[in-house]
């Protein structure tokens, strides 16, 4: 059987039935501000950097972290210079247990996806395989509450979006919880809000006035199943998560959810 055949000798699933085949891509010198546009407009959270017809570079949402939001000049500069090097890859006929393990072991997003000649085919991420999982009786029986990270970061809606970038990158968090005064959430900012702000140019924002709103809530009872389907449905990548009380008690992701449901998967898919 060749090796870049779709499903492996052993009937499990691979990379190629879960990949998106149009790969958002730039040149070196395009400017971060446009190339943090083009992926708005293709709702990509990532763009490869290509020279010569080879990939030489990423950008992704977590990269946005990077940035210095104090300094307007930093939309300016080439992709290059602020780019993820080298551009991992993963080929197209990797089970998705595998690709699973990887994408936790070397703790990426994305992976380029590339044929047994190292043609370019395609992009995966992590959330493709989240939403790929056929795990469904599992998810049912987990709650959220099971798999909940309770450090939270919780950033107040007057702060600056410079400072919230700050907090974000020193907690290493992908996301943070808008609260008022009260210390009531009010909306969430997360990672692909800092390129949205990168494509308009905007650093002198406060964060109350750009964050999502509202903060989508889901009961810690909540099944595991339930929240990817809410997540799947929004479109988004987080949820907050409250007692029977109603308060606020954590925030649930998706790469939370791929975490617990990793083994379970990998056994159904037999890796």
């Amino acid at each position: 059987m060749p090796e870049d055949q779709a499903i492996s000798e052993g009937g499990t699933l691979t990379v190629e039935h879960i990949l998106q085949g149009n790969v958002l891509s730039c040149s070196p010198h395009t400017h971060l501000a446009e190339a943090a546009s083009r992926m708005r407009e293709a709702n990509c959270s990532s763009i490869i950097v290509v020279q010569d017809a080879s990939p030489v570079g990423i950008w992704t949402e977590a990269d946005a972290l990077k940035i210095d939001f104090d300094d307007p000049a930093e939309f300016d500069r080439p992709v290059a210079e602020v780019m993820s090097t080298p551009v991992k890859t993963i080929k197209r006929n990797v089970s998705l247990g595998e690709a699973g393990r990887r994408f936790k072991e070397e703790g990426l997003r994305h992976f380029l996806v590339v044929d047994r000649a190292d043609d370019i085919v395609g992009i995966v991420s992590q959330t493709d395989i989240v939403l790929s999982a056929g795990v469904e009786h599992y998810m049912l029986l987990r709650d959220v509450a099971s798999v909940l990270n309770s450090n939270t970061l919780l950033i107040s809606g007057g702060a600056s979006l410079s400072e919230a970038v700050e907090r974000m990158r020193a907690a290493k968090a992908d996301a943070a919880i808008v609260v008022d005064e009260g210390g009531n959430p009010e909306g969430i900012v997360t990672q692909r809000d800092l390129v949205r702000m990168i494509a308009a140019r905007k650093f002198d924002a406060i964060l109350k006035d750009i964050a999502g709103k509202p903060l989508l809530m889901v009961s810690r009872n909540t099944s595991l199943l339930r929240a990817r389907k809410i997540l799947e449905k929004e479109r988004k990548r987080h949820l907050g998560v409250q007692d029977e009380d109603g308060k606020l008690i954590g925030l649930l992701s998706f790469s939370e959810i791929l975490s617990s449901i990793e083994y379970q998967y990998v056994a159904r898919l037999k890796v």
